[in-house]
Parts: C-alpha cells; structure tokens; sequence
C-alpha cells in the first residue's frame, strides 16, 4: 500500500508484492497521504491531510479492499494546521489515528483517537 501526493491529490495505491497497481483512488479529500494501515477485513485505511475550513485539517479515510471508498472524516482542530502522521489497526480492528493539532496559544498539541470499526 502506498499513500502520498500527487499533483494537488491524496493519493491512496495498491500495488502487488512485484510492484504491480492493482488500484488507485484519490476519494479521500486531501493533500498528503501520510499512513495507511489494513485491517483484518482487508480494508485500506489512510491517514493525512488538506485544506479545511480555517487551515489543514486531518483526513483519514477507509477503503474497501478493492479500492472503494467506505467513508471519510476531515477532523478540525479549530485553531490552525492540522496534521494526520500516523495509523494502526488494533486486534479488535479499532484505528487508532495520530498527528498534532494547532491549539488557541498557536502551539502543535498532539493527538491521538481511536476509532470503532
């Protein structure tokens, strides 16, 4: 699985243990793919960012294992650039999303979510 940018996209690809696409989709409103993460269904779930309302906000998103988008959440802290940099499945498939959020002293606050299936 690979997530980034292209162009002005998020850009979420499968690829095969050669190299080869299997599918690509830029559906997850953003601008950097920074994670993703497969849970015990095979669905894709990304992490990243883009622009929201007031600044970036955090974007993660989640995909059916052939490349559908399931749903999206944009994730605003309020106060400024949000950012999207990490995400895990846990054994009960929960995601647990990371990153930082701009607080109102203008100071990157961490953060952290978990997310039920």
């Amino acid at each position: 699985m690979l997530a980034g940018k292209q162009g002005e996209a998020l850009m979420v690809r499968r690829v095969t243990s050669t190299g080869e696409g299997v599918w690509s989709s830029d559906a997850c409103t953003g601008m950097n793919g920074r994670d993703v993460a497969i849970d015990s269904q095979g669905d894709v779930v990304v992490v990243g960012d883009g622009p929201g309302g007031t600044a970036t906000n955090i974007r993660l998103c989640k995909f059916s294992p052939e490349g559908e988008l399931r749903w999206g959440k944009d994730i605003d802290g309020g106060f400024g650039p949000d950012r999207g940099y990490t995400v895990a499945i846990d054994a009960s498939d929960r995601i647990i999303a990371g990153g930082a959020m701009m607080s109102e002293v203008l100071v990157d606050d961490p953060w952290l979510a978990i997310f039920s299936p």
